[in-house]
C-alpha cells in the first residue's frame, strides 16, 4: 500500500524539485522571510520530493521515466527524464545542497551580508535539479547557463575576492564554454531537426557535422567542468568563495558538468566514443597527476581542496574510457555504478572537507596551513571529520569512496585495461599524500607565544556538521558493501587461529591504555588506543577478506597517528615514511581485491580456491609491509622509537602481527606459494641475525627494541616458510601451533619491554630495581629460558626447524644473539641517569605493568596450546636454554671491559644525490601560473581542440 503513492506522485515531486527553489528564491529576494525560515520551509520539501522521485523511479518497471512539461510532447515540448544516473545525481546534489545550506546558515554574517546571497543560492539549487532531469539539448543549455551564472554570482559575493577577479575569470570561461556548446546544439538541430536526447540516438550519423558538433559541445563542457588543462578558473573561484559556496561548487556544480559529458558521450555521441577514448584517457591522466601534484604544493587549505577537485575529476572521466561492450547496460555495469557512486562519495567527502575549512577560518581568520599548525587541539571535532572525509576521498573501506573506486578498478581489470588501473592507483596515492600532508600541519605543536583561539558556537556547530557529513559517506559505503554492523558482528567468530591471539589482543590494549592514563599522555592518545583495540578485535574475529581488509587498512591509518603523536620533527619524518609504505601496502591489498572480485571473499572459501598468482603476490607484499619483514622493514626502526611508549608497545607488540595473521589465514592452503618456502625460510633467518647487529649499534633503548622486533619477525618469517613447504597435515598443525605461540609470546614480551622502558624513565632510584627485574623476566622469556613460556616456544621451534633440516646450531645462535641484544638493553637502562625530581611510579602503575610481565612469562604454558606437548623439565633442554644467557653475559662483560660503548653506526658506501625540490616546485607553480593566464588558456584550448579534432578527423579518413 505504501508503494502506490510514491509511484503515483513522482511527477508532482519532480515538479517541486524545480519550482520550489524558484519560489524560495523570490521570497528571499523580496526579503519576506529570513534565511532560517526559508530553510525550514525549503529543506523538508526538497528532500521529501527527492526521495519520492527516486523511490518512485525505483519502483517503476520501465525506465527511463519521462514527463512532458505542460502536456506538450516531443519534439515540440520540454521533456523531463528520470533514469538511474539522473536518480543518483538528484540524491547527490540535493543531499549535499541541504548540508551546504545548513553550513551557510551557521556561518551567517561571515558570508558577506549581501541581500543577493540566498536568492542566488536557491536559484542555483533549482537550476541544478532542472539540469539533471532535462532531456533535450537546448533545455540543458538553458539550465546550464542558470547554474553557471548563479554560481558566478555566489563567488562574487565573497569578501576574499574584492576585485572580482575570480568571479570574472569564472564568468568569461563560462561564456566561452556556453558559446561552444550552443554552436554544437545548432549544428545538431540543423542536421536532425530535433534536440531530444532519446530521439537523437537513432538519428545521428558518424559524419563530419556530428563530429564537429561533438567537438564543440565537449570543449564547452570540459571548460565548465574545469578538466585539466582547461581548469584556469577553478582554483581561484573555489578557494576564494565562502566555504558553503565552495562546497556546492566542488561537490555538485562541477559534477553536473561531468554528468552532462557522460550523458552526451554515452548517448547521442556514443557512435564516436571509440575514436576519442585515447583522448579521454590522456585527460584522465593529466587531471589525476597535475591536480594531485599542485594540491601537494599549495600553502593554503582551500587551495589544496580546490586542486584536489581537479585531480578527483580524473576518476569521473574513467567512465568514458571503460565503456562496456553492451552499452545498453552501461549504468548497471561495474564502471557505470562505480562512477555514480564515486560522484556521490566525492561530493560528501569534499563537502565535509570544505566545511572543516570553513570552521577553521571562523576560528583563525585564515586558511594558511602555517597558521593552522596545532589547530587539532583547538577544534578537534573538525579535524576528526576532516580525517574521516579524507579516508573516504582516498577510497579506504568501508566508505562510499572505496565502493566507487573498487568497482572502477574491477572494471579496468576485467577488460585488462592496466593503464587505467594504474592511473586509479596513482591518483589514490597522490590523494593520500596531499591530504595527510594537511593533517600533519594540524597535528604540529602550536608555536610558543601564540595564544590559542577559542571557537565560538558557530565554529563548533559547523565542526559537528563536518563530522556528520563525513560519517554519511562511511554509513553509505557500509550499506553498499552489505557491511551492516549487526550482520557483520553476528557473522564474526574466533577460528582456531584467532583463539591463540585473543588474549594478547584482549589484555595488551587495555594495559597500554591504562598506563597512558597514568602517564597523562593526553585524551587524544587514549581515544586512538581505544579505537585501535576495537579494530584489532575486529581483525582477529574477521572471517571474510573484506572485513579483514577494513580493519587492516584502518589500523594502518591509526598507526600513522600514533607515530606522529608527539609532533616532533623526528616523529613527523618517521610518520611520512610509515604512511608512504603503508599506503603502498594498502594499494597492493586493494588491487588484489580487484583481481579477487569474482571469488567468494570468505576466508574459508578462499582457502578452497586456487587464487590468481598476481593476487597472491600483491597480498604478500601488503602483509609483508605491515609485518615489517626484511626488505620492507625500513619504516619500523624509525617509527616505533618516536611514538609514545604505550603506542610503541602496541605497534611493535600487536599491530605488526596483523601481517602475520593475514599470511597464516590466506597462504598455507595455496599450492602456488609452495615455491616461496625456501625463500621465506632464508629471508627469515637472515633477518633474525642482521637485525640483531643493527640493534647493537643503537644508542637509544626504543630503537634497540625496534630492531629486536625485526629480528623476531625474522623467526616468524622463517616459520612461515617452513609451514608453506610442508604437505603432512600433522606436521603443518605442529608448525602452525609453534608459529602462533611465538607470535603471542612475542606480542606480550615486546609490549612489556616498551612499556618497561617508559616506566624506567619515570621511576625513582628505589623503584629502578623492580622495573629492571620485570624487564629481565620479559627478556628471558624471549630468549627462552626454562620455567617461562619462552622455553616452550624455543623447544617447539627446534622441532619445527628440524622438520626441514635446519641445523639446531642456527636456532642456538639466534637465542644467543637475542640474549646479547636484550642484555645490551638492560645495560643501557642501567647507565641511564635518574631524574630525582620526578614523582616516581604509583602502586597502580607498577601493578598494571607487572600483570603484563606475569602474562608474558606464563602465557606459553596455557592449556589451550596443548598441541605442543613440551616437557617443562629436561636436563639437556635446561642446559641448552641457559647456555645462551650465560654466553651473552660473558660477551657483555667483555664488551664493557674492552669494546667501545656502542658499535659504529652503519652507513651506506654511497649517498643519494641531493635534489633541489624547492626549485622544482617553483617551476611547477610558475607553469601553473602560465596555464592560468589568458595566453596560456588560448594555447591549451587550441591543443585540446587539435587533439580531439585530429582523432575524429583521422577516424573519418580511415
Amino acid at each position: 500500500m505504501s508503494e502506490l503513492p510514491l509511484a503515483a506522485h513522482w511527477p508532482l515531486a519532480l515538479a517541486l524539485l524545480v519550482s520550489w527553489p524558484l519560489i524560495l528564491a523570490i521570497l528571499a529576494f523580496i526579503r519576506l522571510l529570513r534565511p532560517g525560515m526559508l530553510l525550514l520551509l525549503g529543506l523538508p520539501v526538497m528532500l521529501l520530493a527527492c526521495y519520492v522521485t527516486v523511490a518512485g523511479s525505483a519502483q517503476a518497471v520501465d525506465l527511463p521515466l519521462t514527463l512532458a512539461v505542460g502536456g506538450w510532447a516531443t519534439p515540440l515540448g520540454i521533456q523531463w527524464l528520470v533514469d538511474e544516473p539522473a536518480a543518483w545525481m538528484l540524491v547527490t546534489l540535493n543531499s549535499i545542497s541541504a548540508l551546504a545550506s545548513l553550513a551557510a546558515l551557521l556561518m551567517g554574517r561571515s558570508l558577506g551580508g549581501s541581500n543577493y546571497y540566498w536568492p542566488l543560492w536557491w536559484l542555483l539549487w533549482g537550476g541544478m535539479n532542472a539540469l539533471v532531469i532535462s532531456a533535450d539539448l537546448f533545455n540543458l543549455y538553458v539550465t546550464l547557463e542558470l547554474v553557471t551564472l548563479t554560481a558566478v554570482g555566489l563567488v562574487a559575493q565573497s569578501r576574499n575576492d574584492p576585485e572580482g577577479k575570480a568571479a570574472m575569470d569564472y564568468l568569461l570561461a563560462s561564456l566561452l564554454a556556453s558559446l561552444f556548446y550552443l554552436l554544437g546544439v545548432a549544428l545538431i538541430y540543423g542536421q536532425t531537426g530535433t534536440l531530444d536526447l532519446l530521439l537523437l540516438q537513432g538519428l545521428l550519423e558518424a559524419d563530419g557535422l556530428t563530429s564537429l558538433a561533438a567537438l564543440l559541445m565537449t570543449l564547452g563542457l570540459l571548460l565548465k567542468a574545469a578538466v585539466v588543462p582547461l581548469h584556469f578558473w577553478l582554483p581561484n573561484a573555489h578557494s576564494r568563495a565562502q566555504a558553503p559556496v565552495s562546497v556546492v561548487l566542488s561537490s555538485v556544480v562541477v559534477a553536473v558538468a561531468v554528468y552532462l559529458l557522460w550523458r552526451l558521450w554515452l548517448g547521442p555521441f556514443l557512435l564516436l566514443l571509440d575514436r576519442v577514448t585515447w583522448a579521454f584517457s590522456l585527460l584522465t591522466a593529466l587531471a589525476l597527476v597535475w591536480g594531485g601534484v599542485l594540491a601537494f604544493l599549495q600553502p593554503k587549505l582551500k587551495l589544496v581542496l580546490a586542486y584536489s577537485t581537479l585531480s578527483q575529476l580524473g576518476f569521473a572521466l574513467m567512465l568514458l574510457v571503460l565503456v562496456p561492450e553492451t552499452t545498453q547496460a552501461v549504468w548497471t555495469s561495474l564502471q557505470g555504478q562505480g562512477a555514480l557512486v564515486f560522484l556521490l562519495a566525492h561530493g560528501l567527502a569534499k563537502a565535509a572537507l570544505f566545511m572543516a575549512a570553513g570552521a577553521l577560518i571562523l576560528v583563525y581568520g585564515s586558511d594558511s596551513l602555517k597558521r593552522l599548525e596545532g589547530s587539532a587541539g583547538v577544534l578537534p571535532v573538525a579535524w576528526i571529520g576532516f580525517a574521516l572525509a579524507s579516508i573516504s576521498l582516498l577510497g579506504a573501506p568501508p566508505t562510499a569512496g572505496f565502493v566507487g573506486k573498487w568497482q572502477l578498478l574491477q572494471a579496468a581489470l576485467q577488460v585488462a585495461d592496466y593503464w587505467t588501473a594504474f592511473l586509479l592507483l596513482l591518483g589514490t596515492l597522490l590523494t593520500a599524500i596531499y591530504l595527510f600532508r594537511v593533517m600533519q600541519f594540524a597535528w604540529k605543536k602550536t608555536p610558543k607565544g601564540l595564544p590559542l583561539p577559542r571557537p565560538d558556537w558557530r565554529a563548533q556547530s559547523l565542526a559537528w556538521l563536518t563530522l556528520f557529513t563525513a560519517l554519511c559517506s562511511w554509513l553509505l559505503g557500509s550499506l553498499m558493501l552489505g557491511w551492516q554492523p549487526f550482520q557483520v558482528f553476528a557473522a564474526l567468530h574466533l577460528d582456531a587461529v584467532g583463539q591463540k591471539l585473543f588474549w594478547p589482543v584482549l589484555l595488551l590494549w587495555p594495559l597500554g591504555l591504562a598506563l597512558s592514563i597514568f602517564w597523562q599522555e593526553g585524551r587524544q592518545l587514549q581515544l586512538l588506543l581505544l579505537v585501535g583495540w576495537l579494530l584489532n578485535l575486529l581483525l582477529i574475529f574477521a572471517q571474510d577478506l573484506l572485513t579483514f581488509y577494513i580493519a587492516f587498512a584502518l589500523l594502518s591509518f591509526l598507526g600513522w597517528w600514533l607515530v606522529i603523536y608527539s609532533a616532533t620533527p623526528q616523529a613527523l619524518a618517521a610518520g611520512r615514511l610509515y604512511l608512504g609504505m603503508s599506503l603502498f601496502g594498502e594499494l597492493a591489498f586493494f588491487t588484489a581485491l580487484g583481481f579477487l572480485a569474482g571469488f567468494d571473499l570468505s576466508i574459508a572459501a578462499l582457502a578452497q580456491e586456487d587464487l590468481p598468482s598476481i593476487a597472491l603476490v600483491l597480498l604478500a607484499v601488503a602483509l609483508a609491509i605491515k609485518a615489517g619483514m626484511l626488505g620492507v622493514h625500513i619504516w619500523l626502526p624509525l617509527a616505533h622509537p618516536v611514538a609514545p611508549a604505550p603506542a610503541s608497545a602496541l605497534l611493535s607488540g600487536l599491530m605488526i602481527k596483523a601481517g602475520v595473521l593475514g599470511w597464516i589465514r590466506l597462504f598455507p592452503e595455496q599450492s602456488a606459494v609452495v615455491s616461496w618456502s625456501e625463500g621465506l625460510l632464508l629471508l627469515g633467518l637472515i633477518a633474525a641475525f642482521y637485525a640483531v647487529v643493527r640493534g647493537l649499534m643503537q644508542r637509544q633503548e626504543k630503537s634497540l627494541l625496534a630492531w629486536s622486533s625485526i629480528s623476531q619477525m625474522g623467526l616468524m618469517t622463517a616459520l612461515l616458510g617452513v609451514l608453506l613447504g610442508l604437505d603432512d597435515p600433522q606436521q603443518e598443525a605442529w608448525v602452525l601451533a609453534s608459529l602462533l605461540l611465538l607470535v603471542a609470546t612475542h606480542a606480550f614480551a615486546k609490549a612489556v619491554l616498551f612499556l618497561g622502558v617508559g616506566l624506567a624513565q619515570r621511576a625513582q632510584v628505589s623503584q629502578q630495581q623492580g622495573v629492571r627485574a620485570g624487564l629481565l623476566l620479559a627478556a628471558l622469556t624471549l630468549v627462552g629460558v626454562p620455567l617461562t613460556g619462552g622455553y616452550r616456544v624455543k623447544s617447539s621451534l627446534e622441532i619445527s626447524f628440524d622438520l626441514v633440516g635446519v641445523p639446531a646450531g642456527i636456532l642456538f645462535a639466534s637465542s644467543l644473539a637475542t640474549a646479547i641484544l636484550l642484555g645490551r638493553l638492560l645495560v643501557l637502562l642501567a647507565n641511564q641517569p635518574v631524574d630525582t625530581s620526578k614523582p616516581g611510579l604509583s602502586i597502580s602503575e607498577q601493578g598494571v605493568w607487572w600483570l603484563g610481565v606475569l602474562a608474558t612469562v606464563g602465557y606459553g604454558w596455557l592449556g589451550s596450546l596443548s598441541l605442543l606437548e613440551i616437557s617443562w623439565f629436561s636436563l639437556e633442554g635446561w642446559v641448552k636454554a641457559w647456555l645462551p644467557v650465560l654466553l651473552a653475559g660473558l660477551v657483555l662483560v667483555c664488551w664493557k671491559l674492552w669494546l667501545p660503548a656502542t658499535l659504529p653506526s652503519f652507513r651506506l658506501p654511497w649517498r643519494c644525490p641531493q635534489v633541489n625540490w624547492s626549485g622544482w616546485t617553483g617551476r611547477l607553480q610558475r607553469l601553473e601560473d602560465l596555464m592560468q593566464s589568458w595566453a596560456g588558456v588560448g594555447f591549451l584550448l587550441a591543443v585540446v581542440t587539435l587533439l580531439l579534432a585530429g582523432l575524429l578527423a583521422y577516424s573519418l579518413v580511415i
